[in-house]
């Protein structure tokens, strides 16, 4: 008995014309199951964009500490406000790649814009959290756009961290299988 190179076995030769059969987890096809982690799935999604709105909020709110030191604190403002969009982009599609539909970055927006607009109240002592400042209405239209983007995005399924290659469970991977 000997091993080929590198001290591995080689398997079995593959059938000529054989279409190998894709992992597929258990109960993927139950339709009833896949209603039920849907619909268990939403509101814990739902909570992690209200809990990431609340603190990203804050973190907008900090931007603008500094804003009167000059030049230097404002560039620095302006690319922290990038990097939280570009972070708030990322746990959208996480999001909705985690849920293999577009209805996990749904739900995760849905959370982030109800917190984000009672952060934007008006009360009599004043703002809550969000001014009028530029970066916080940078903050607040770019989250917007982002989110809606991301939603967008998650729609053809692929995988968030392997831009142009299909995701294993969508019908185009399906179809160069065949």
């Amino acid at each position: 008995m000997s091993a080929g190179e590198g001290g591995v076995r080689p398997g079995p030769a593959p059938v000529a014309g054989a279409v190998p059969a894709p992992y597929e987890a258990p109960g993927q096809d139950d339709p009833v199951l896949t209603a039920v982690l849907t619909a268990l799935t939403f509101p814990v999604l739902a909570a992690s964009g209200a809990a990431v709105g609340l603190l990203s909020a804050t973190g907008a709110g900090w931007l603008t500490r500094y804003w009167e030191a000059g030049p230097l604190a404002q560039v620095l403002g302006v690319a922290g406000l990038l990097a939280l969009l570009g972070a708030l982009y990322g746990l959208c599609r996480l999001c909705a790649w985690g849920a293999r539909g577009v209805s996990g970055g749904v739900a995760f927006s849905l959370g982030f814009v109800a917190v984000a607009m009672v952060l934007t109240m008006y009360m009599p002592g004043g703002d809550i959290v969000l001014t009028g400042h530029l970066i916080h209405y940078g903050y607040l239209f770019g989250s917007m756009v982002v989110l809606a983007v991301a939603v967008v995005r998650g729609l053809r399924g692929s995988n968030p961290f392997l831009a142009g290659l299909p995701a294993a469970s969508s019908p185009a991977a399906r179809n160069d299988r065949a």
